[in-house]
């Protein structure tokens, strides 16, 4: 495995039950006072300590036995139950880094058997040997309301096995530079929680949007896992969600509109659907989007091959009589439905006048996810904070999302193509892990299951070596795009 320590080791019967024992620091610190012992800063000492224990318990006898049996009662109880880490699948691993990186935890992904940089790294047979791992390695079908009903049942142990990262892990610059985070779904909760793994910091705001045609088991899972993560929180409305229809920006416009309105601090909005995953850690995001300088990253173009789709009235795909000019003098591009926004950009989106009139506008329009966002992003006379104000919209790069489209280049997939996006395999991971962009689009939990599960090892070993002033991640090439210069303030 390449990562710096073996997963297995960590996970032998007598390490784990003395690591979920420092998870019991507080009570433990009430209760061993009674037997004037100290409890134990790191596990080398703890042999030490239950010798101490063993001395003070034949000096006092039975006056403090109930102590001791007490204390192995919590010990055992909570070994057996956080022990069980591959309910998820049988290649799921969490690595403690408690000397790496203040006493977190890490979930890595792939079995240690499996070497994944050599995967990164596309070194020779790395992929017949991930085909071969795979077919040995199936993974574990998670049933839906297994959160529900079981995993996310205890909130500490489901944020323990999970790997969430706490308080004490987030640097005082990602606190001071919260984001808000939009997640839309249709199916997969273990997918998605799988991406929550990775973006959750406990200082940032995440809107969870189910489809509400959805499995109903899908949503209580969804529901049961926002409960144990603060911050997070179901969209106040669900949306029967159909491709190329209104409903697609309605469920953003309910997730932004309930972020906007509960939280007032947090500075970039991102919008992700479930089968996303980042490439850059939330550190780096935040270094990204303080070179932005509130400067929106949404795409654009106006290339005359789209203005059919807003140049009628659109019913069940099929164009009826014209329609009327945009309001407010508005030039319709057409971008992408996944934004980085600044709060600003979202405070227009949602209240002004002008704004509200242009969405009403586009709702009888063709894919209009595709229309609102970049049209407001792209017209500087509507003086939108942190929209383009130059003159080639098309010429910036977008750095929201890496994703491959077929009939940009039909060789550049190495998964499958799934209505003509790519769905990533492990031959993708060398352009994933150099991409300069935050996200990637699409990933199925079922497909090539080495690929999520090596991006993730990559991903949260980049996470650990930047908590520990390992790697140095340089926004110089961010700070000089063409959408900084030309942003209105």
């Amino acid at each position: 495995m390449s990562s710096i320590l073996s997963a297995s080791y960590y996970q032998s019967g007598p390490f784990q039950i003395f690591l979920n024992a420092m998870n019991f620091k507080n009570l433990l610190n009430f209760l061993l006072p009674t037997m004037s012992l100290r409890y134990p800063r790191n596990t080398r000492s703890i042999p030490a300590y239950f010798s101490r224990c063993h001395v003070m318990i034949r000096r006092w006898r039975h006056r403090n036995m109930w102590c001791f049996i007490l204390l192995l009662t919590i010990i055992v109880m909570t070994s057996s139950v956080l022990s069980n880490f591959d309910l998820l699948s049988r290649d799921t691993r969490l690595l403690p880094w408690s000397w790496l990186i203040r006493k977190q935890r890490i979930y890595v992904g792939p079995d240690d058997q499996f070497d994944c940089n050599a995967l990164i790294k596309q070194k020779p047979g790395a992929e017949i040997e991930a085909e071969e791992y795979s077919a040995l390695h199936p993974r574990k079908i998670l049933q839906d309301g297994a959160y529900a009903s079981s995993l996310a049942k205890n909130c500490t142990a489901f944020r323990l096995r999970g790997g969430y990262i706490g308080w004490e892990n987030v640097t005082k610059e990602e606190r001071e530079f919260p984001l808000a985070f939009s997640v839309v779904l249709y199916k997969e909760a273990v997918q998605v929680e799988n991406l929550l793994r990775a973006i959750y910091r406990p200082h940032n705001y995440y809107c969870i949007h189910i489809d509400r045609s959805s499995n109903p088991l899908v949503i209580s899972d969804m529901r049961a896992i926002v409960r144990c993560l603060p911050n997070t929180m179901i969209a106040s409305r669900l949306v029967d969600v159909e491709w190329g229809k209104f409903s697609e920006t309605e469920a953003e416009l309910v997730c932004m509109q309930d972020l906007f309105k509960k939280y007032k601090d947090w500075k970039y909005f991102i919008n992700l659907t479930g089968q996303e995953y980042p490439l850059k850690t939330n550190l780096q995001i935040v270094r990204i989007l303080q070179a932005f300088k509130g400067a929106n990253d949404i795409a654009g173009t106006r290339k005359k091959e789209y203005e059919f789709r807003t140049k009628f009235v659109f019913i069940d795909f099929r164009p009826r009589q014209k329609k009327k000019p945009p309001p407010h003098n508005i030039t319709v591009s057409k971008g992408s439905i996944h934004i980085t926004a600044s709060r600003g950009y979202i405070d227009f989106l949602l209240n002004d006048k002008r704004a509200q009139d242009f969405t009403n506008w586009v709702k009888d329009t063709r894919n209009p996810d595709e229309t609102l966002f970049t049209s407001l992003n792209h017209n500087p006379h509507l003086k939108v904070p942190g929209s383009f104000a130059g003159n080639k919209i098309d010429h910036k790069p977008f750095i929201s999302r890496h994703k491959l489209w077929k009939n940009v280049n039909a060789n550049s997939c190495h998964g499958k193509w799934l209505r003509s996006v790519c769905v990533y395999g492990p031959g993708d991971l060398p352009q994933l892990t150099e991409s300069i962009k935050l996200f990637a689009n699409k990933f199925e939990w079922n497909y090539m299951p080495l690929t999520l599960q090596c991006l993730s090892e990559w991903y949260f070993n980049r996470t650990r070596d930047e908590y520990n002033d390992l790697y140095y991640f340089n926004v110089h090439k961010y700070k000089n795009m063409p959408q900084v210069i030309h942003r209105i303030t």
